[in-house]
Order: C-alpha cells, then sequence, then structure tokens
C-alpha cells in the first residue's frame, strides 16, 4: 500500500513538473491601424532584441493584426512598424516575461514628404516572339564538342534540355532507352461524361 502511494506521488510530481518546464519564451501581438481607424494590411514589422541583436520579421495580416510566436525573453526590445507612405512608429524599452503574449497596438500615421517619381526602363529580348508558342532549347555544335561523353548516345545531348524525360536503362541498348515525352491523358478523361 506503501509503495502505491510513493509511486502514484511521483508520478503526479513528474507530470506537473513536465507541464510547467513547456513555456519557455514570450510572444507579441497587436493591431496596426491608421489614423482613421483602418486596418492596414501589409505593414512591415521588425523586433530586434537588443542585447544579443536577434531580429524577428513579420507583417500584418488582412485585418491589421500581427504576432511574434517564441521570442527571446528579457529585453529591452525595439519594436520598429514601417509602411510606404507613412511614417516609422518604433516602441522602444519593451521587456517581455516568460509566457507572456504582450499587447501592442500601433496607429500610423501618414507622411507628408512628396516622393520622386520612379521612370522604369525596359528592352524587348529578341528570343522571345509571338511565333514561339513553347519552352525550347538550343544545341549549339560547340555545346556538343564540349559535352563529356563515353559512348556518344543521344541520351547524353538530349540531357542538357529540361524538357525531355530519360528513363533507366533497365536491359540491352535499344529503343526502349530512349527518352520518352511524358504521358498524354485520354480524350475521355477530360470530358465530364464517362464513356457508357
Amino acid at each position: 500500500m506503501r509503495k502505491t502511494y510513493l509511486l502514484l506521488t511521483l508520478l503526479l510530481l513528474c507530470v506537473g513538473i513536465s507541464i510547467h518546464a513547456q513555456v519557455t519564451t514570450a510572444s507579441m501581438s497587436g493591431k496596426v491601424t491608421d489614423t482613421s481607424s483602418e486596418a492596414m494590411i501589409g505593414v512591415n514589422i521588425k523586433a530586434t532584441h537588443t542585447p544579443t541583436g536577434t531580429e524577428y520579421y513579420t507583417i500584418t495580416q488582412p485585418n491589421g493584426s500581427y504576432s511574434f510566436n517564441n521570442l527571446r525573453i528579457g529585453g529591452p526590445y525595439v519594436v520598429e512598424f514601417s509602411y510606404i507612405g507613412y511614417n516609422t512608429e518604433s516602441r522602444t524599452g519593451i521587456n517581455l516575461v516568460l509566457g507572456e503574449d504582450l499587447k501592442l497596438n500601433v496607429v500610423m500615421r501618414e507622411d507628408t514628404q512628396a516622393l520622386d517619381e520612379v521612370v522604369v526602363v525596359a528592352d524587348k529580348n529578341p528570343i522571345i516572339s509571338g511565333s514561339r508558342t513553347g519552352a525550347q532549347e538550343i544545341i549549339t555544335r560547340e555545346k556538343m564538342d564540349k559535352l563529356p561523353t563515353i559512348n556518344r548516345s543521344l541520351d547524353d545531348f538530349v540531357k542538357l534540355t529540361s524538357q525531355a524525360a530519360l528513363f533507366p536503362r533497365t536491359g540491352p541498348p535499344g529503343p526502349s532507352s530512349r527518352p520518352r515525352p511524358p504521358p498524354v491523358p485520354e480524350v475521355w478523361a477530360c470530358t465530364p461524361f464517362w464513356p457508357a
């Protein structure tokens, strides 16, 4: 009887210790809005643990919420919120406690500074044309001469292109070891009605 009580006590003690030992970090979450209380999507958020220099990054969700999980405990942290066309907001001196989910809501204010124009310059690529309808690979004589090969097999040249599928040889050389196109599904499998 005494052994049963001792065993039960040790079991409960071990379960209690293992449950207590699960949490080793903290988290931070909140919501980012603009001055009209509208949720801001895609705000870049950087949390920096100052003593170690560890940086954590996230962005806001469509409802303006964000969260950092598994943050180091302690601090201080510096948290920066940035978005194009808005002033960068910064919060400093944040300390986290073990297991805490710190709520940090921020209101972003528009930047009154004017942005310069952006000029995009592009050239037409002569390889791209409307007459081409698929991928291709051009194997020049120079490429063929530089290609290491043992038996000058077609397989050695075809493996230069990603469109070919080479299958391992399982028997004597012959037509079965040549590159084959991928299988084409049967026509009836693509129609909405199955054959009777």
